[in-house]
Order: structure tokens, then sequence, then C-alpha cells
């Protein structure tokens, strides 16, 4: 016990020692925005300074465990007159009349108490706070995964709707090249008008569908800046679209993925942790009703004079001693604190029996999304290459003069949606392999 104390310690002092990464000016990698993400989001900072903080209150804790000293030096011009003090002053005894003569009057002294035994209070207090500083170390982590999915999922949108500019980019440039061919024929008198108003309606819905895919790809990038807790100017980046790996054992038997979700979650060593620091507080308020032994130390030197003597030619005393203290507070103070500590450790279970219930649909949920989007982006990527062919056959026969322009938009528009479809279908997978990621607390 003492061990694992002593390396929680340990790691708790453990300083910050990495340097903030800096913003790239071409294109942004996903390693690159978590490593940004870890160095400036304002959510980790709070989450560090809260573990600090843990840490301080650790620290005035173990501090019952140290002598406490206590040094003065004190000075005061004063007057000398004897008053009368019922009790101590001899009945019908003459005192010295008043007066209004000063004198110096020197006081230093040094002591010192130290605790000796208590019954477990100090002690009891803190393995408390021990476990409720390794509590925050896991709710930081809690913090850093919560971040991370935000990152992924704010990285892969971005990335998105980056190739989604691309895949407007291709249709404004088919409308293009079909709108040219449909003038060329209008003015041959080999394609009806409307054909040529048709051309032209769908080059301005293409030019319109890539106005919108650009904006919404720069409102993803703020987005993905937010995320990462980048302030200040604005940098350019971009952010291509690069699948996701793989999740090691993605397709695992549920039961063993639950398993090692409980194990490495964070918020289940975090509520553990306060499990046993809610234990710990109820002892150490039983052990309030029980004495503090303490030894004690203390020298003076007073007097009115200072010479060149030994003692400063003051009035030397030293004194040494064991101080028995018993401070029990008579009303219902302590049952109510050991009441409220019971019912915390009662909140506790409850909150860990639903994490448990949680954690198992998070790990299912999320697996079942990935086999699904590996599935639907299969079908997509086999439309989009069924369509883009499609396309190409639209555009041959309609070059070739035996097609029509309802031919070709039906073509193009099919050939627009399948490829949205197919990114649609990798933003799905990513963003399910990031939350099966996250409900499996890999950091």
């Amino acid at each position: 016990m003492i061990i694992d104390v002593l390396r929680v310690l340990a790691l708790l002092a453990t300083p910050n020692l990495v340097a903030a990464p800096s913003v790239p000016a071409g294109v942004l990698t996903l390693d690159h925005a978590l490593e940004l993400a870890r160095a400036n989001l304002p959510a980790l900072r709070q989450a560090r300074a809260q573990t600090d903080q843990a840490r301080g209150l650790h620290d005035e804790a173990r501090a019952g465990w140290y002598p406490t000293v206590t040094a003065t030096i004190g000075y005061k011009r004063t007057t000398g007159n004897l008053a009368t003090n019922p009790g101590l002053t001899p009945t019908g005894e003459t005192l010295p009349g008043a007066s209004l003569n000063t004198y110096n009057y020197f006081a230093n002294s040094v002591s010192a108490s130290q605790l000796l035994w208590d019954f477990g209070q100090t002690s009891n207090k803190i393995a408390a706070t021990v476990e409720t500083a390794r509590s925050q170390q896991e709710a930081e982590r809690t913090a850093l995964l919560q971040a991370e999915f935000a990152v992924r999922t704010a990285f892969f949108t971005a990335a998105a709707q980056n190739a989604l500019v691309g895949v407007a980019e291709i249709n404004l440039q088919n409308n293009e090249t079909h709108l040219a061919e449909t003038r060329a024929f209008v003015k041959e008198g080999t394609q009806p008008d409307i054909a040529l108003a048709t051309a032209e309606a769908n080059q301005a819905n293409a030019v319109v569908q890539l106005i919108t895919a650009k904006n919404a790809y720069t409102t993803a990038k703020a987005k993905l800046t937010q995320a990462m807790g980048i302030q200040g100017p604005a940098i350019s980046y971009e952010v291509r679209n690069s699948p996701f790996s793989p999740v090691p054992d993605e397709d695992g038997a549920l039961d063993k993925l639950a398993v090692e979700a409980l194990s490495t979650r964070p918020e289940e060593a975090s509520l553990q942790a306060q499990q046993r620091s809610a234990e710990a507080n109820i002892r150490a308020n039983f052990d309030s009703w029980f004495p503090a032994i303490s030894a004690t130390a203390a020298a003076s030197d007073n007097g009115t004079t200072l010479g060149t003597t030994s003692w400063l030619g003051l009035t030397p005393n030293v004194a040494a001693g064991l101080l028995l203290s018993w401070s029990a507070n008579v009303g219902p103070y302590v049952p109510a604190e050991v009441r409220v500590a019971r019912a915390q450790l009662a909140s506790l279970d409850a909150q860990l029996d639903a994490l448990h219930l949680q954690v198992r649909v998070d790990v299912e949920t999320a697996q079942l999304a990935v086999k699904a989007a590996r599935q639907a982006l299969v079908a997509a990527q086999k439309g989009f290459d069924a369509a883009k062919a499609q396309l190409r056959l639209a555009n041959g026969r309609f070059s070739a003069g035996v097609g029509n322009a309802v031919e070709v938009s039906d073509a193009q528009l099919a050939a627009d949606q399948s490829g949205g479809q197919a990114v649609q279908a990798q933003f799905n997978l990513d963003t399910s392999r990031a939350q099966l990621i996250e409900a499996l607390g890999r950091i």
C-alpha cells in the first residue's frame, strides 16, 4: 500500500516539460492536430490545473506530520505600574503609586510542536487526498479522450468537406465541357436550343455547388481550429482526405472489448479513486472522536535590558513536554460528516454501475457503426465507379450525336450524388473508428 502511494506521488510530481508545437502553414496531419490540441486546448489546461490543485491539497494534508515552529522577537516601551488583582494581591498591601515612567521590555521566544499520534485522523486525511489527486488525474485523461475525439471528428469533417470541394470542381469541369460542346452543336443545328438551356442551368448549379462546398470547407477548418484550441491570427492550412487506419481488434469479441474498456477507461479509475477517498474520509471522521498526542518544546529570553553577556543580558527559560489534546464535538457534527461521506460512497457505487452499463453500450454501438460504415463504403465506391462510367458513356454518346442533354444531365447528377455518398461513407467510417477509440479509452 505504501509503495503504491509513493508511486502515485512520484507520478503526480512529474512536471509537464513538453514544448507546444507550432501550427503548420501547409497540409495539417491528424497527428499534428492532436499535438496542438494537447498543448493549447483550454479544457485540457484547465484539467491540468485542477490536477495541480489536487496535488496542493495533498501536500497540505501531509503537512500535518511535519513540526510547527514559531519564533517571535518582541520589543515594547511600557510603564511598570502594578495593578490590584483580586486573589493575587494580598489584602491590605499598599502598592506603589502609579507613574508614567517607561521601560524597555524585550520578549523573544521559540516554540515547536510535533504531532506524534492522532489515532489515524491525519493519515486517513492524507490517504483521502492521495485518492482525490489520482481521481483528478484520471479526470484529466477523460478530458484528453474527449478532446481527441472532438479533434478527430472536426478533422474528418474538414477532410470530407475538402473532398466534396474536389467533387464539386470535377462536376463543374464536366458541366463546362458539356456546355462548350452543346453550344457548338446548337450553333451547327444538331442539338435543339433546350439542350443549351439545360447545359447552362447545370453549369450555373455546379458553380453554386462549388461555392457552397468551399464555404463549408472553410467553416469546417474554423471549427477544427477551435477544437485544437488555437487562438490569434488565422493560419492557412489544408486538410486532405486520408482514410483513418483500422482500429486494432475492431472486429474482436464484444465481451473482450468491453472488459478492455472497463480496465482502460479513465472514468472507471476516477470513480474507484473517489470511492477510496470517501472510505478514507469515513475513517478520518470516526477517528476525530479520539485525542491527539504532540511533543512540545519552547525557549524564551525576556528582560528589560540588552547586554553583551550570554543570553543578551536577558533571562532565559526552556521547557519541553507532551501535550494531550482532545477536541470532540458532542453534537451531530461528526455523525453528520460520516453520513455525508457514506452517502457520497453510495452515489459513487451507483455511478460505477451506470458506467458499466454505458461502457458496454458505447463499445457495441461504435463497433456496429464501424462494421456498417465499412460495408456502406464498399457499396458507395462501387456506385461511384458505376456513375463515373455512366457519365463517360453519356458524354461519349452526346459527342457522337446519338445522345441527348437529358441523358447527360442525369448522368452528371448521378455522378455528383454518388461522389458525395462516397465521401460521406468514408467520413462515417473514420468517425465511427474515432468513436470506437474513445469508447475503448485508448489514448
